[in-house]
């Protein structure tokens, strides 16, 4: 191990401030430094407030990232349940959407859906995806049954997270 400080993971020699040397302030090895990993962002309440249900349901926000779907009439298999046709721009839609970054979705119901659309695509009844993403990008998205629903309340727990590059 060579003497010396850390900074961002690499090993420092000869820098000084006010003539005393980074090396000489700190024990050989220790990290005085590190760049953040960039912290994931909720983005699901504004996603949900441009998108669409499909006649003969509701959606009820139930707690961090859980949601009551109520179904009042048989919903067919295929049908898309929540979605938006068009999102000119994400960074319009919500101030803290990254210039460039990931997203990602995370779903766990009993209800199967496809997800179709550039928030990513899934399927089944629980899985998890990410895609690049830009403030600038112009989206629609869409859960589509691959079951049929009858009428009564299903839980979904739902979540579109952001991180900037």
């Amino acid at each position: 191990m060579s003497a010396g400080a850390m900074i961002g993971g690499k090993t420092v020699a000869g820098m000084a401030f006010g003539g005393v040397s980074i090396a000489g302030l700190c024990k050989a090895g220790t990290v005085i430094w590190r760049k953040p990993k960039p912290e994931w962002t909720d983005q699901t309440d504004k996603i949900f407030a441009v998108s669409t249900l499909t006649s003969g349901m509701t959606l009820t926000k139930a707690g961090d990232g859980d949601y009551l779907l109520a179904v009042s009439e048989t919903i067919a298999n295929g049908t898309r349940i929540i979605g938006s046709d068009w999102i000119p721009k994400l960074g319009d839609m919500s101030a803290d959407w990254p210039t460039e970054g990931t997203v990602r979705l995370t779903y766990e119901s009993t209800v199967k859906v496809g997800l179709n659309g550039g928030l990513g695509w899934g399927e089944g009844t629980s899985f998890q995806v990410e895609t690049a993403t830009k403030a600038e990008k112009d989206v629609w998205w869409g859960f589509w049954t691959q079951q049929e629903l009858s009428p009564g309340t299903y839980h979904l727990h739902v979540k579109f997270e952001t991180k900037s590059a």
